[in-house]
């Protein structure tokens, strides 16, 4: 299955930011039968834990729960595990 968008390409010391749109395609083509989270994250150089945590939000609250996953509202982004 292939992504109706581009996906941006990793440079050094850059995050990359999904919308919710890339999300959901992503965790589709993971679920897909024979695909997994693993593969697919591999493919487009995601962590295999960021797609898992995707994948509990979205199973959580939907779409919002999707939203809610923003560098504000991680600990990391706090101070909490500096």
């Amino acid at each position: 299955m292939e992504t109706p968008f581009e996906i941006p390409p990793l440079t050094p010391g850059r995050r990359r930011h999904f919308t919710v749109a890339q999300k959901r395609a992503l965790l589709a083509e993971a679920s897909a039968p024979g695909a997994s989270i693993s593969a697919v994250a591999r493919k487009y150089g995601i962590a295999p834990n960021m797609m898992f945590q995707w994948r509990r939000a979205m199973d959580d609250a939907g779409d919002e729960g999707l939203k809610s996953l923003t560098l504000e509202s991680s600990p990391f982004a706090r101070g909490r595990f500096r």
